[in-house]
């Protein structure tokens, strides 16, 4: 149903898009991605800014910005390209369940969220290397696929979920640098170098 609600919203039937979001929407059970999602349409099809939203539209995209379930990411994202708030980035490693934030300030310029990162960087071939690869919307199949310094194939997998962390044991790789592809249903859509240093 997902992809016909991209498809309704492509087409520029948002009231449509709408429908279909309510019949998902669990009252028992929100869905943070369908709610932002609705909220968004809501906004688009009463021409009203999020700035000038109801207060109680920004309290529940702020909840949702500020929790940890679906949704989140794509609530942070409308309240920061409103200017209304500034979220850090949090990446969480899943070995030992260490996480980083990264926070921003205020002279830094916006970038577009990277669709592939790797971490440490470079890599010592003593700890594993994490690719850690997002999965928008649309997205169905995510592969990531790593070259080495000749340009060999040494790892193609797939990732399940909404964001896929590839743990890479560098032990057994030479030193050089290796480039990493996001394919998205077969069409590359980010890559990212990274350096083994044994």
């Amino acid at each position: 149903m997902g992809a016909r609600i991209s498809l309704l919203i492509s087409i520029g039937d948002l009231s449509a898009a709408r429908t279909l979001i309510h019949a998902r929407l669990d009252p028992s059970e929100p869905d943070g991605a369908l709610q932002v999602m609705d909220l968004a349409l809501e906004l688009e099809i009463g021409g009203i800014s999020l700035a000038d939203a109801p207060q109680s539209t920004r309290d529940l995209l702020l909840d949702l910005a500020n929790g940890d379930g679906n949704g989140n990411f794509a609530a942070q994202a409308m309240l920061r390209s409103a200017g209304l708030a500034d979220f850090g980035e949090r990446i969480v490693l899943p070995q030992d369940h260490r996480s980083m934030s990264v926070a921003t300030t205020d002279t830094e310029a916006p970038t577009a969220p990277s669709l592939l990162s790797v971490y440490p960087n470079p890599s010592d071939g003593k700890q594993p290397l994490y690719l850690v690869a997002t999965k928008l919307e649309g997205m169905e199949e995510l592969t990531i696929r790593v070259l080495d310094p000749l340009g060999r194939a040494v790892l193609a997998r797939g990732l399940n979920g909404a964001s896929g962390i590839l743990e890479l044991d560098t032990k057994g790789l030479v030193n050089g640098m290796y480039v990493a592809g996001l394919f998205a249903d077969g069409t590359q859509v980010a890559n990212v170098k990274f350096q083994v240093i044994h």
